[in-house]
């Protein structure tokens, strides 16, 4: 069982096969920053790996599921900073439980459309 204490800007519930993930800073709008976009990260990676789990359902705090990027962060970024984190969080590794094969794609916003 995963333990949501492990995390700060966000919960996990499990429930049963369910697995409920909770963005949580609600004050920002739950936009996502760096540290934010590391726990998802770990939060997706844990619950893969978790066989108990057969549905992820995300939702956020507050009045908003999720504002976007957390663009005060952003700003103070410099370019070379700026594409770095955008490649980590635009990587997804899809792993196939039946076969045990992963396939990485790559969602680059700055490429086109595959």
């Amino acid at each position: 069982m995963i333990s949501a204490s492990l995390y700060d800007t966000l919960t996990i519930e499990c429930i049963g096969p369910v697995a409920l993930v909770t963005f949580r800073r609600a004050q920002q709008l739950n936009a996502m920053n760096k540290y934010m976009q590391a726990e998802i990260t770990s939060t997706f990676e844990l619950l893969s790996d978790d066989p108990d789990v057969r549905v992820i359902v995300v939702t956020g705090d507050g009045r908003a599921f999720m504002a976007g990027a957390d663009i005060k962060e952003y700003a103070t970024q410099s370019g070379p900073e700026f594409d770095i984190c955008q490649d980590q969080a635009c990587s997804l590794i899809l792993v196939d439980r039946h076969s045990g094969q992963s396939h990485e794609r790559h969602l680059s916003p700055r490429s086109s459309a595959r």
